[in-house]
């Protein structure tokens, strides 16, 4: 990675907390999640129980990203940031 895109990158996913998912990507479709939020400001139901954090999984519209390891949710919401971005831009 160049030094531009690790600028990027960072300026992309800070705040960033990544968390293992409650229910193992039962809802949220990955065992790890990845927030451009700081833990302390992480929403409420993401990991409630089995009916809250499946209605929070149905409504949740913010990128959150999601994968099989906490690299994968990283690169999941880079990708989901920069569509946003993109789509913005249009």
């Amino acid at each position: 990675m160049r030094p531009a895109e690790i600028s990027s990158f960072l300026e992309m996913t800070y705040p960033l907390t990544i968390v293992a998912d409650r229910y193992d990507g039962t809802y949220s479709g990955g065992r790890f999640l990845a927030f451009p939020l700081y833990y302390d400001d992480l929403p409420k139901g993401f990991d409630d129980t089995d009916v809250a954090c499946a209605r929070f999984w149905e409504k949740h519209e913010e990128p959150v990203g999601v994968g099989a390891t906490a690299n994968a949710a990283v690169a999941d919401l880079i990708i989901k940031v920069k569509n946003l971005q993109n789509s913005l831009q249009q």
